[in-house]
């Protein structure tokens, strides 16, 4: 029943959001810089752009959808993602929880205006703290990483230092520490973000990182 009733809330919030656009003031950037990057190959030509290169060259992609679909798209994965972060939180703590308890606890949040208002403007923070739990919740619980693991964990890192370095860069320092295997985690790293360099550096697009960091500080 609290499902149901959970993705009742969410989807009556989304086709009210959804009617005219809502608010997505914030997607519309983000949008507008995938857009800008694609055919100039400069998102910093938008002043409200303040997010990393990497993040609008995805954004090229997701721009090629029509608006309404990519920001209805966007809102239903934030949807989605609320209880499964909240499953995380539980494993990581090691807190015993039912489906119905998460469900529970999901719905709350998606009627408290913090919540609401990060999905109407359709901002990327609950794919981004979903991304920090799973990585932290990889770290916790494997003594041994796989090969997958220690190339899929830097990834992800280099996603959220790209979307919100100020937000996510002690966050992914404090994962790191708390690895057991650090060595490797640390050799991944390195490699990801040589790789994630190497691509701007390949395309002369290193100016862009000049307009981020003029952005951010």
């Amino acid at each position: 029943f609290l499902l149901f009733f959970y993705f009742s809330i969410a989807f009556v919030c989304i086709f009210r959001m959804s009617r005219g656009g809502g608010l997505a003031n914030d997607f519309q950037v983000f949008y507008n810089s995938g857009i800008n990057y694609r055919l100039v190959g400069n998102p910093y030509i938008d002043s409200n752009y303040l997010n990393g290169p990497l993040f609008s060259v995805l954004m090229s992609f997701v721009s090629e959808l029509n608006f309404w679909w990519a920001i209805t798209i966007m809102r239903l994965i934030s949807i989605i993602l609320i209880p499964y972060s909240i499953k995380l939180i539980h494993k990581i703590f090691e807190i015993k929880s039912s489906t119905t308890e998460i469900y529970f606890l999901s719905a709350l949040l998606i009627l408290s205006f913090p919540i609401q208002t990060i999905i109407a403007y359709g901002q990327f923070t609950i794919v981004g703290n979903f991304l920090l739990l799973f990585m932290l919740f990889q770290i916790k619980s494997c003594h041994f990483m796989s090969k997958n693991q220690l190339i899929l964990i830097p990834m992800v890192s280099i996603l959220l230092f790209d979307y919100k370095p100020h937000m996510y860069l002690f966050y992914l320092i404090f994962i790191i520490l708390k690895s057991t295997n650090k060595k490797f985690i640390l050799i991944g790293h390195f490699c990801a973000f040589a790789l994630y360099f190497s691509f701007f550096a390949s395309n002369n697009q290193f100016i862009l990182f000049r307009y981020w960091l003029r952005n951010i500080f």
